[in-house]
């Protein structure tokens, strides 16, 4: 079975910065099939938000790539819930699409603002 996947924000601006290491593996496999990624609408505009921030400096193609890659491959799911477990509101978006979609993991590089696990989805 292909995993399911809610990807949080910073690994898409790492893999933003350069297409070398875990990150932008993650990514590739997305678009290898791997894996399912699954957004929500406030996912999805988060990335956008973020990934274009002029201060980021991040370069324009590999942003439009992207953004691009998690449009066109990921499952959009649409949240019924509010969650309110993480510290970091912003960050709850992820745990109610990852709830949403019944995925299996909820891949971030920001451990402290998000639980070992969510009804079943492992950190």
């Amino acid at each position: 079975m292909i995993p399911r996947i809610v990807v949080d924000t910073n690994i898409f601006v790492s893999a933003a910065i350069t297409d070398r290491g875990i990150p932008a593996a993650i990514l590739d496999s997305v678009a290898a099939h791997r894996c399912v990624l699954c957004l929500s609408e406030a996912v999805l505009a988060e990335y956008g938000s973020v990934l274009r921030r002029p201060k980021l400096q991040l370069e324009t193609l590999r942003v439009e790539y992207l953004l691009k890659l998690a449009a066109e491959e990921a499952v959009l799911v649409t949240p019924t819930g509010t969650v309110t477990e993480s510290a970091d509101e912003p960050d709850n978006r992820f745990l109610e699409c990852a709830e949403a979609a019944k995925a299996d993991y909820l891949v971030t590089g920001n451990a402290r603002h998000f639980p070992q696990t969510h009804k079943g989805v492992v950190r």
